[in-house]
């Protein structure tokens, strides 16, 4: 999805223009993609059949399925933490986190990014009216910003003409009843402003509202995929679509002759004849070139399996996304296999890792700054960590095999991923070591002193 650049100015012509354009030209396209997201794959469903034939419409859930993939491995809640020398700053950061539920809510935009490219999430305050300040501005107590994710198919950021375009404005959407009035938010680096028109004819703009959001720019966190800015299936979405077909297509033919066609040569049967087979289920052949026969079609299966396993082999070679048929787990898995499936799922996040950091930290900063957070955002380190299967007894096995032959520091660093601190652990294992032959020598018999005889020379035991 292309950034949307404009000299905004804010007029009502801009707005109306803006809003449906963006309604005939891109929503159409985000919806799509949200059928693909949820597994309903809007070609194949929608595809029209001649009347009185096979109507099969079979819609594999492959965008489904690589989403779920990617956010299973990326953004389950939990796995991205965030640490910072400043405690006292960290757990400010961690209130205004635990109070918006934060690792659903990131889980969340990482799935939303994934399907469309780009994700949106929406800062605001609940209390905003009734806390304002008769000078304007924000009473101490309603400074916990709030943060949730909004739907892509109805909101429009605004850029512009920089070299690095910046976000001036954005406008959402949205109706929230049967009734034929739309609700238009336009928001600036200070103000949000409400509109309402109605969705007949060509209505203008009725301003309902205006307000001072709080924010010092629009208060509005976007998050990208890629420099594309495009979901994480829809380069595949074609051989999504022909997947569909080929499955869809074969069903049909086999429906067409669920009910085969019965052939007979040399008689005919009577409509007597006919109920009174139906009964007996035996057919009375008068000569010898009677014959009845089953009418079938020879189905090329070999063709449906090899073209269903190349669709789904360039599905996840041109997505860039590894089956995860390909590994095979439990204690069956191959250790080969499992390392270069996760180094390939590598390959695919960690641009998006990139962008989708970049996009966390100035949440962060957006939140320190309106809240009056004292600290820095660029202190709090993101640690995104991944959803991988367990590896500890392969790295176990591995690490008894090289154990006397590298150094200890070595087989920590490379085969004991949960040690965080390999230096820390260096220092605790010595000096498990040294207290362990501490209580060692402790233990031992004291040595028995040899005796001596009346000059002082010592006499070997065997002859006292």
């Amino acid at each position: 999805m292309e950034k949307l650049k404009y000299n905004f100015t804010g007029t009502d012509k801009e707005i109306i223009s803006i809003v449906d354009n963006f309604k005939e030209q891109e929503k159409p396209k985000i919806d799509s993609l949200n059928e693909y997201a949820k597994g309903n794959n809007p070609i194949i469903i929608n595809r029209r059949l001649p009347p009185d034939t096979p109507q099969n419409r079979i819609s594999i859930s492959y965008g489904r399925r690589m989403i779920n993939l990617v956010t299973g491995y990326m953004f389950k809640p939990g796995l991205i933490q965030y640490a910072c020398e400043d405690e006292t700053y960290l757990d400010s950061l961690m209130e205004v986190f635990k109070y918006n539920e934060e690792p659903l809510e990131t889980e969340q935009i990482g799935r939303q990014v994934s399907t469309h490219g780009v994700a949106y999430e929406l800062f605001f305050n609940e209390s905003l009216e009734d806390v304002t300040m008769y000078d304007g501005t924000i009473a101490p107590d309603s400074l916990m910003p709030r943060f949730v994710k909004i739907p892509v198919n109805s909101t429009i950021p605004i850029y512009n003409y920089d070299i690095i375009p910046t976000l001036t404005h954005f406008i959402r959407f949205y109706s929230m009843d049967e009734t034929e009035t739309e609700y238009i938010e336009v928001y600036d680096a200070t103000t949000k402003r409400m509109y309402t028109r109605s969705k007949e004819g060509n209505a203008g703009l009725s301003l309902i509202n205006e307000e001072a959001h709080g924010f010092k720019v629009p208060p509005l966190i976007v998050y990208e995929n890629n420099e594309d800015r495009i979901g994480d299936f829809q380069c595949v979405v074609p051989l999504i679509d022909a997947y569909d077909v080929l499955i869809s297509d074969s069903m049909n033919e086999f429906d067409r002759f669920a009910y085969a066609y019965l052939v007979m040569k040399g008689f005919s049967l009577s409509k007597d004849d006919l109920n009174d087979l139906k009964y007996k289920r035996v057919f009375a052949l008068l000569g010898e070139k009677d014959m009845v026969e089953f009418l079938t079609k020879d189905i090329n299966h070999e063709f449906i399996k090899f073209m269903a396993e190349w669709l789904r082999g360039e599905i996840h070679k041109q997505s860039g996304i590894p089956n995860l048929d390909d590994v095979k787990f439990g204690g069956q898995a191959s250790g080969e296999t499992l390392s270069k499936w996760l180094y390939l799922m590598e390959i695919f996040t960690d641009p998006k890792q990139s962008y989708f950091e970049q996009s966390l930290k100035k949440r962060i900063a957006l939140i320190t700054e309106y809240a009056g957070l004292s600290g820095d955002p660029t202190d709090i380190e993101i640690i995104m960590n991944r959803n991988v299967p367990d590896k500890s007894m392969e790295q176990a096995e591995l690490m008894e095999k090289y154990a006397g032959h590298i150094s200890e520091k070595t087989l920590i660093e490379n085969f004991a991923d949960f040690v965080k601190d390999v230096d820390a652990e260096m220092e605790q294992l010595k000096a498990e070591k040294e207290e362990s032959l501490d209580t060692m020598m402790a233990n031992m018999p004291p040595e028995e002193e040899e005796p001596e005889d009346e000059a002082g020379n010592e006499v070997p035991k065997e002859n006292t």
